[in-house]
């Protein structure tokens, strides 16, 4: 097994008016998830939207911890996957 590459798990342009503000993050660090788990909850606009996450491996770091306020293109935080020789 060779270097772990992250993904950057980023703020989605909601359209919201306002601040987004993290809600929860659903995952610890260091949890396995899988491509399209639901990783943090994004409170705007009275409204509650999940991010999934973009790939297979496990939540290396979170970058934005919840109560902070994000904006879109934002890095909430990163996923790192193995790579296989």
């Amino acid at each position: 097994m060779t270097a772990k590459p992250t993904i950057a798990v980023v703020t989605p342009d909601i359209g919201a008016s306002g601040a987004i503000h993290v809600g929860q993050w659903l995952v610890d660090e260091g949890d396995s998830v899988r491509e399209g788990d639901r990783l943090v909850e994004l409170v705007a606009d009275g409204v509650v939207w999940i991010v999934a996450s973009p790939a297979t491996g496990h939540v290396a770091k979170h970058r934005i911890r919840s109560g902070a306020t994000t904006v879109p293109e934002d890095e909430l935080g990163c996923i790192a996957r193995a790579v296989h020789d």
